[in-house]
């Protein structure tokens, strides 16, 4: 009786595991994690799909495996005497089995990271003492006329695909209307084309992405102690982030998403940084009555079209206003796993799907920010278009894993004077003080958190000579001053 549970167990275990990697790529050990102590968003199509990739196959699986070799009588002796010697040996073969299973999931898995991580955490490093700057006791000064901001996370946009060089692998150029934005305005980049952000761990995720380029730190949860990260009691309490650095500023902010605005803890942390209101899948759902089953692809989302114009609407409303303000968004089209592709709007002009998805989304943003550049309060309003991270589905470079992928980056009507911008070597972390500079503030020292403005000639950590190895390594070691902006203590 033993046999048929093993069986059915691994399978489970390689089906899911098959299954997260096939959804949303490669999924680090960090996110499940964060989703251990902050619940994903319940979403029943995506789990209709992963019981029918998992569970529904074990379970055909065993019922198969029992008609053909768990009956007593066949019609062919051969295969009864077969079938009676695989029942003697189940439990051996039913442990091979599971070997093998886990083989596959050491394949998919990078255990020897996690458990270098795990050995990590006795490791004390004087890092932050050495590189992180506090925000909170920097010396930030804005001009009496403050600018505005409009900060839009693309979701999964990377530049990967702009950069001339790749374009021989990914042939045409999917996402035109971007890449114009970028060659027209400020784009920071590795080498003389377009390019971007090095993503490092704990920012790779939507909710790390956020976290390090609006606060200059990861979101890296230690795999010992994880549990007492508890966004109920302040999101990164002591950090000191973009939107608390504009609340002191005297800024009215507004963070939109499509989803549920409790997905991910977005807004525990915006609670907790900038008192910035949240407007997420209920505020639209009422205003527009909507319905919860209203998506063909997931439930409780507001898809990017409509959710621009609202937001083009907001602009509106803020620009009425004497506050400067500061609009933050996050698309939702691209998102792994519920990519969505408006085909009243959008046809399909590839054979891959995905590139007829960000096409699409493409389109959409890039209209937009038109749009902003067309209105009166244009000429005070910085815009910042940033992808939150690198894609997940890890499918859409096979053949290509050469290829040397990074994260989108363009600011627009930037007011600072630009020094160099391409051949520059950073991370997400130096989004934040770059963000800060852009809307015309002043850092003295041009440092924040882990992050150096991209407006300065001051070196960042990985033109410093911090490799990202180097930085990764680093940043998994335990750390006093890390501990307190994660914990509060």
């Amino acid at each position: 009786m033993l046999a048929p549970v093993i069986v059915f167990a691994a399978s489970m275990l390689g089906l899911s595991v098959h299954w997260i990697n096939r959804k949303f790529g490669e999924v680090t050990y960090e996110q499940i994690l964060f989703h251990m102590n902050i619940s994903l968003d319940a979403e029943t199509r995506l789990m209709k799909s992963f019981l029918e990739n998992t569970l529904m196959i074990s379970a055909i699986l065993l019922f198969v495996l029992y008609i053909v070799f768990g009956l007593k009588q066949y019609r062919w002796a051969a295969w009864e005497r077969l079938a009676e010697r695989v029942r003697r040996h189940a439990l051996k073969l039913s442990l091979a089995y599971l070997a093998a299973v886990f083989g596959f999931v050491a394949y998919r898995i990078d255990f020897a990271e996690i458990i270098e991580d795990y050995r990590a955490s006795d490791v004390v490093s004087d890092f932050y003492e050495e590189n992180w700057v506090d925000p909170r006791r920097a010396e930030v000064v804005f001009a009496p006329r403050k600018r505005n901001l409009v900060l839009i996370f693309g979701e999964s946009f990377e530049a990967t695909w702009m950069n001339r060089q790749n374009k021989a692998f990914f042939g045409d150029d999917f996402m035109p209307e971007l890449r114009k934005l970028a060659e027209e305005n400020v784009n920071f980049s590795e080498d003389d084309d377009i390019g971007g952000m090095t993503a490092l761990d704990g920012t790779q995720w939507t909710q790390a992405g956020l976290v390090s380029q609006t606060c200059g730190i990861p979101l890296h949860l230690p795999i010992v102690n994880h549990n007492k990260f508890l966004p109920k009691h302040g999101y990164l309490p002591k950090a000191w982030c973009l939107s608390d650095i504009l609340r002191q500023a005297g800024y009215n902010q507004i963070f939109m998403t499509g989803m549920e605005k409790s997905y991910a803890g977005v807004d525990k942390f915006f609670e907790t940084h900038g008192q910035t209101k949240v407007l997420g899948w209920k505020y639209f759902k009422k205003k527009y009555g909507l319905h919860d089953e209203a998506d063909p692809v997931r439930r409780r989302i507001l898809r990017d079209k409509r959710f621009l114009e609202d937001a083009r609407g907001q602009l509106l409303e803020l620009a009425e206003k004497e506050q400067p303000f500061a609009l933050i968004l996050m698309t939702m089209d691209t998102h792994g796993g519920n990519e969505y592709r408006d085909e009243a709007d959008c046809s399909a002009v590839y054979d891959q799907e995905y590139k007829n998805t960000y096409k699409c989304s493409d389109a959409k943003v890039a209209a937009f920010v038109r749009w902003i550049q067309q209105q009166d309060f244009y000429e005070d309003t910085t815009i910042v278009v940033v992808g939150d991270h690198l894609v997940m589905n890890d499918g859409i470079y096979e053949g290509g894993e050469h290829i040397r992928r990074r994260i989108l980056n363009i600011f627009i009507n930037a007011d600072k004077p630009l020094l160099r911008s391409k051949h520059r070597r950073f991370s997400s972390f130096d989004i934040y003080p770059t963000i800060v500079e852009a809307i015309g503030g002043h850092i003295r020292g041009r440092r924040l958190g882990l992050g150096v403005s991209l407006f300065a000639a001051v070196p960042t950590l990985i033109e410093r000579g911090y490799t990202p190895e180097v930085l990764e390594d680093e940043m998994s070691k335990r750390s006093r001053i890390y501990d307190m902006l994660l914990f509060g203590k």
